[in-house]
């Protein structure tokens, strides 16, 4: 059943989209219909006054009601209430309610529906502006023999992390951590450097850290682009020095 089969006093309000109505289920209770939110696609009934306007409520009430089994609870949950609400028009709402589900309980159709969970909801129609705008624009084009071809709408941008690099022990300064250009820190890489001096260490002033032998400074961090980091220290890596060659007496 659509909207435009029911008298507009009698038409469930939005955003409930009417499928049909349950007739015969006796008077004093209203006109009750089966709908579905088109905003949240879920399954819902609607009362509605009958003709002799049994349906008055007197407050704005919204209440969301649960039944559990394990626990074992009910729970009646309220989202928005008048000031001043009274719990005795929650009582009233409640009674009328279980008046029109006892009237259908029994018919397969009522059950189907109640059961069937939310669909997905239908998408929003286009407005009138804008369906005549873009037809009034489509025909401009086509009259001066443009072809519109596909939507030039650019694709999203994703923002890109930083690379991640790894630390090549082949070379002092390969070890650099960046974000993008600027330095940030020189950690100690696991294990010493191509040529480092390695245990035992030939100098007193040199220390084995992670397999090599380093050279403590005494800058603290950030130890800028020459030294490297390790537990609050600045280390510069070990190296043996060539000795200079030695000139031959004749």
């Amino acid at each position: 059943m659509d909207k435009e089969d029911i008298p507009r006093s009698e038409v469930p309000p939005e955003p409930y989209h009417v499928l049909k109505r349950y007739r015969g289920i006796g008077g004093g209770v209203g006109r009750l219909y089966e709908v579905r939110n088109d905003k949240t696609g879920n399954a819902a009934l609607v009362l509605m006054p009958g003709p002799k306007g049994e349906l008055r409520p007197k407050e704005d009430w919204e209440v969301r009601l649960t039944s559990h089994v394990a626990p074992p609870y009910l729970a009646l949950e309220v989202e928005r209430a008048p000031v001043d609400g009274q719990p005795q028009q929650l009582a009233w709402m409640l009674d009328r309610w279980a008046t029109a589900l006892v009237r259908i309980e029994e018919r397969p159709e009522a059950q189907a529906h109640l059961a069937a969970g939310a669909q997905k909801p239908p998408p929003p129609p286009e407005t009138g502006h804008r369906s005549f705008v873009g037809t009034v624009a489509m025909a401009a084009l086509l009259a001066l023999g443009v072809t519109p071809g596909p939507s030039s709408t650019p694709e999203p941008i994703s923002p890109t992390a930083p690379p991640a690099l790894a630390v090549d022990n082949s070379s002092p300064a390969a070890g650099l951590f960046t974000s993008g250009t600027d330095v940030i820190a020189l950690p100690m890489p696991q294990g010493p450097f191509k040529g480092q001096n390695r245990p035992p260490c030939k100098s007193r002033f040199e220390v084995v850290l992670r397999g090599g032998c380093w050279v403590e400074i005494a800058a603290r961090p950030p130890c800028g682009d020459d030294a490297y980091e390790l537990e609050g220290k600045c280390y510069l890596p070990g190296y043996t020095a060539p000795r200079p060659p030695q000139a031959l007496n004749p």
